[in-house]
């Protein structure tokens, strides 16, 4: 039977699943982006409608704040005018005329009420009040002469008691100037701002007010919102329409924001906050309260609006991604179908020798046509790479049982090796580490030991010495005192020895030996705390303590020499806590890392002259912080020549060293890495830039067992 016979169906077949994975994919990856554009334009949108309502909420209370100065300094001119015991009606009156005129465009009227008997004492009520003639039949008060003819006057004293009505009471109760709620006045939506009047002395004078033309900000809130599309209205605090460009009708009548059903189903939402951006009902509500008025200022925008250009996007760039994938597809799976031809032709003969070899083997003749019938059903429905997979699968198995017994003995042979080798360096490294520190530490404590016995009966008897003397001091100013001739021997004797030098450089010479033994003192306490062989294996210790000890030890190398300045050590500790740890061993990472910074200062300084040392002096800082909550950080940096970055990624290896023979085994930062990893549950890890420097950073938890961040978190906790 031969492959190459096959015929594969049109469903089945290369192009038709490849067409239909990559439109897939490509429509999945189109609405992925139709998504992330929609995404973005929305984010742009919200942003710009609500750009567009804050600029529009700034212009109005722009407007609203001039008429609130307006209303503070007629107030306070009032008060001047009361204070110099003013108590003309007329001057009031002109003092009102003044105040309607300087008013802003959006203002009708304006005017104040005194308080009985408060301004014009020749009357008990007076309320002086000018507004813009609206030319309407029955309207109160007489126009004014030219060039003032359409402007009205009326003294509303005679036409009511205005200090009974609300308007007036209402900002007296409060204290402070309030905004009234919009109320209707010949076809006209006004509000007014009123406010109390006060003397210096606190006393109540009356009231101001002026009234504004709602119905004009309304006209100024009908232009489109968001592209030409949406619109923006104004609500008052309780709720009625003052701004309502889709029918401004209904803001003329102060209908309710229950008689718009779309913006009644949103109300509950918009009225709680003072500024916001819903999406609900099919559109955008952007809202904002306007100060000192309270109302609510609304932008309203069709989600069309936005949506419309990612629909005809995502439409378009479908069909022309089907129309590109289709030519495409096709020509591709013409090329692939060229190539396989020799391949499947090959693949015929395959299949053919093995059928002849398996028959030869175990079948009989007759059952050649049931082998060539389960061939056939096993590719049924297959395509033109499913076959090509099967003979190639067929092939793979001869070879795989060929290669599994073989591969699996090089395996096993390669993981004895390698646990092997592991073992045996994990246990030289331990044996080195352990006599190096067991020799280091013995050495150390019996140096200081036998150091201490005779310092310290040094230092006990300096005092002593120091009493003597002067008790001896004081016996011969005594027999000077009583003997102030003494014979001629005593006196040549008394200037050979020049006494009185001898007395003042006494007690510095037994200062100076007393400062003496206290330096010996605290270099023995160094070395013995940094040996710590009297102490536990594990205890709380001040890693501050073991630090300062290791730089005592390193002083000498430290020191300034004929060649080079003195190598400074600046230490930036922070507040640490007591750490348990192997003190002992710690010590000897210090001491490890150090001698390399300091090392590698060194071997760049030779290179430099004293000049260039003295302008770059060379430095180490010790940083120690907290990381977290549960660890404590050491970073140990030079300005040194820094590593490469091959250097720096072996710097931990075992017998790994760039000095020069004779000058390091390759093992003290291998054992240090041990000490902190393994001993200490912690992290330690290297960072150095060639020509600027090398930092060490030391990372262990604050308590044995407890766990530490992973390094990266480390080092942002640390720096």
């Amino acid at each position: 039977m031969s492959l190459g016979a096959i015929q594969i169906s049109i469903r089945n077949s290369l192009g038709t699943r490849l067409f239909l994975y990559v439109l897939a994919g490509a429509l999945s990856g189109l609405g992925g982006m139709s998504y992330l554009f929609y995404e973005i334009l929305e984010s742009q949108a919200r942003t710009e409608m609500t750009s567009h309502l804050k600029t529009q909420a700034t212009a109005i209370e722009g407007q609203l704040s001039r008429v609130e100065q307006l209303v503070a300094d007629a107030s306070s001119t009032v008060s001047i005018f009361h204070d110099a015991n003013i108590q003309d009606a007329e001057l009031y009156k002109q003092l009102a005329f003044e105040l309607y005129q300087n008013r802003p465009p959006i203002s009708l009227a304006a005017g104040f009420a005194q308080a009985p008997s408060q301004l014009a004492t020749d009357r008990p009520l007076y309320y002086p009040f000018f507004f813009v003639d609206q030319n309407t039949p029955d309207q109160i008060g007489q126009s004014l002469p030219a060039p003032h003819q359409n402007t009205r006057y009326v003294d509303i004293a005679l036409l009511e008691d205005y200090t009974q009505q609300w308007y007036y009471r209402s900002p007296l109760d409060t204290g402070s100037a309030i905004w009234l709620e919009p109320y209707a006045w010949n076809d006209i939506t006004m509000t007014s701002i009123v406010a109390p009047m006060y003397s210096k002395d606190n006393q109540l004078l009356g009231m101001v007010g002026v009234d504004i033309n709602v119905t004009t900000l309304s006209e100024q809130m009908d232009i489109p919102s968001f592209k030409g599309n949406g619109y923006i209205a104004i609500i008052s605090e309780q709720g009625n329409l003052l701004a309502y460009p889709p029918n401004p009708q209904q803001a003329k009548l102060l209908s309710t924001y229950e008689d718009i059903p779309q913006l009644s189903a949103v109300w509950s939402q918009i009225s709680t906050e003072p500024s916001g951006l819903i999406q609900a009902e099919g559109m955008y509500w952007v809202y904002q309260r306007i100060q000192g008025t309270n109302w609510l200022m609304l932008e309203v925008v069709p989600q069309w609006v936005v949506l419309k250009p990612v629909l005809l996007i995502a439409i378009g760039g479908a069909l022309g991604a089907g129309i590109i994938l289709a030519v495409v597809t096709s020509f591709f799976v013409r090329r692939l179908n060229q190539r396989l031809k020799p391949i499947l032709d090959q693949c015929d003969t395959l299949i053919e020798t093995d059928i002849d070899r398996i028959q030869r083997l175990s079948l009989q003749s007759n059952d050649q046509a049931t082998l060539e019938s389960q061939l056939a059903l096993s590719i049924q429905g297959k395509d033109e790479l499913d076959i090509l997979e099967l003979s190639f699968e067929h092939m793979a198995n001869q070879l795989q049982a060929s290669f599994e017994e073989l591969e699996q003995r090089v395996e096993q042979r390669t993981a004895a090796l390698t646990a092997a080798l592991a073992q045996l360096k994990q246990s030289q490294l331990q044996l080195v580490q352990s006599e190096k520190m067991s020799s280091l530490g013995q050495l150390v404590a019996g140096v200081a030991h036998e150091i201490n016995n005779p310092v310290n009966f040094i230092h006990g008897n300096v005092s002593h010495v120091d009493a003597y003397a002067h008790d001896l001091l004081n016996l011969v100013h005594l027999y000077g005192k009583h003997v102030p001739n003494p014979p001629p021997d005593i006196q040549a004797e008394i200037e050979a020895i020049d006494l009185e030098f001898l007395e003042s450089d006494l007690e510095k010479v037994l200062q100076s030996m007393r400062m003496g033994t206290d330096r010996i003192r605290d270099i023995v306490r160094s070395l013995r705390n940094f040996s710590r062989l009297d102490e536990a294996e594990i205890k709380d210790v001040d890693i501050h303590e073991g630090i300062n000890s290791t730089i005592i030890i390193l002083q000498n190398r430290l020191k300034a020499k004929s060649d080079r300045p003195a190598i400074e050590i600046i230490k930036d500790y922070g507040s640490l806590p007591l750490v348990e740890c192997h003190a002992g061993q710690l010590n000897q990472v210090f001491m490890n890392i150090l001698s390399n910074s300091i090392d590698a200062l060194e071997e760049r300084d030779r290179s430099r002259t004293l000049e260039a040392m003295k302008e770059k002096p060379s430095t180490i800082r010790i940083w120690t912080g907290k990381s977290g909550k549960n660890a404590v950080t050491i970073r140990i940096s030079d300005n040194g020549p820094g590593m490469s970055e091959t250097v720096r990624s072996r710097i931990f290896d075992p017998f790994f060293t760039t000095k020069p023979i004779g000058k390091g085994t390759g093992m003290g930062l291998s054992i240090s890495y041990q000490v902190v990893t393994e001993r200490h549950n912690g992290q330690l890890w290297c960072e150095s830039t060639p020509g600027e420097g090398t930092t060490f950073v030391i990372e262990i938890p604050l308590r044995q067992g407890e766990n530490i961040l992973p390094q990266g978190e480390c080092m942002a906790g640390a720096k």
